[in-house]
């Protein structure tokens, strides 16, 4: 038995739970968490957040201590997450094992939605699919070309063509707070000059610009795609997310790291508990990292993707699941007939 799968079934059972309370409140099949306690696989990234947002503890804590041996010896109690980053502070934690149901007052077809894996999610990471904003088609950026104007949209419906005459996509009349704004933008080439000189304003004026209209206003930069993003050749454009508390996990941002590069990836905040963020890929090439929050340059929210290509998602694992799902609801309905 590993210690991961100790300190799950230990936690539980100190919180007087069943393997089935339990598992409904971190959203997983009573089967796999008894898999887990036995050691019989390895709980996700997913799964072990969940666990250790439960129990009110942190994934290090969970991977790396035996949690009931640290009980069990005299004079030694394991630290609380609060006692870990505010050791002046003295509290002791609250037992959850009255007031779990309260906390986690959420009904069961809830639970499903909340806690259904198809973002991968690199968690999620998401290891799920990234989702895209429709392609916006344009001509690629040529070295030569330091500026891309789009045109500006009338109060009636317009249509936007390429020089062949053919209909590219039609735009419906914009609300009154989009306005066509320049957005600077950042190419591939361009990265180790940004990461350091990006503070400086002089610099971020002789970025070429973007002209895009279908943006509200705000703090936007565009960004060329590295070969972490799934679509070859796209432009990124980023709302600057200005305070670190306001990251939401699970979701994709582009983090720009000290002396490391501009990274695409979904995130998981723990800027209160431990300084840092997970970086996660939905490309299971590129591994799980941790950065200190002291390394982050920027962090911009993604808004918009423009894109000749659409993306592929002929081997999405979301539409593998849906496949497998129609074809043993037809062998059900076979049985059924016969």
């Amino acid at each position: 038995m590993t210690i991961v799968s100790k300190n799950i079934k230990y936690l539980r059972r100190l919180n007087g739970l069943t393997q089935e309370q339990f598992a409904r409140k971190i959203g997983i099949k009573r089967s796999l968490l008894g898999a887990y306690e036995e050691a019989r696989a390895n709980p996700n990234l997913d799964n072990l957040l969940n666990i250790a947002k439960v129990f009110g503890t942190d994934v290090d804590y969970i991977l790396k201590n035996d949690i009931q041996k640290l009980k069990e010896t005299k004079g030694i109690q394991p630290p609380t997450p609060h006692e870990l980053f505010f050791p002046e502070e003295t509290s002791t934690p609250k037992s959850l094992g009255n007031l779990i149901n309260h906390l986690f007052e959420t009904p069961d077809n809830e639970l499903d939605t909340l806690f259904s894996q198809p973002k991968n999610d690199f968690s999620q990471v998401k290891n799920a699919e990234a989702t895209f904003p429709n392609p916006v088609v344009l001509e690629p950026l040529s070295p030569a070309k330091k500026s891309i104007n789009f045109p500006p949209t009338e109060n009636t419906n317009s249509q936007f063509f390429d020089n062949q005459s053919n209909l590219l996509f039609k735009h419906k009349t914009p609300e009154k707070n989009l306005i066509v704004q320049p957005v600077p933008y950042v190419l591939q080439t361009e990265i180790t000059d940004y990461l350091n000189s990006c503070v400086y304003p002089e610099y971020l004026k002789q970025l070429p610009l973007l002209h895009l209209p279908m943006l509200p206003s705000g703090n936007f930069r565009a960004f060329e795609a590295g070969i972490d993003f799934p679509v070859a050749q796209a432009v990124l454009v980023g709302q600057l997310v200005p305070n670190w508390y306001d990251l939401l996990d699970r979701q994709h941002y582009l983090i720009v790291v000290q002396k490391k590069g501009i990274f695409y990836r979904r995130i998981f905040n723990q800027v209160k508990f431990k300084g840092t963020l997970l970086l996660s890929s939905d490309n299971p090439e590129f591994p799980i990292a941790e950065v200190s929050i002291k390394e982050v340059l920027e962090a911009w929210e993604v808004k918009l993707i423009i894109s000749n290509q659409v993306p592929d998602t002929g081997n999405s694992p979301v539409l593998d699941r849906l496949e497998k799902i129609a074809d043993e609801l037809q062998q059900e309905i076979r049985n059924l007939k016969s």
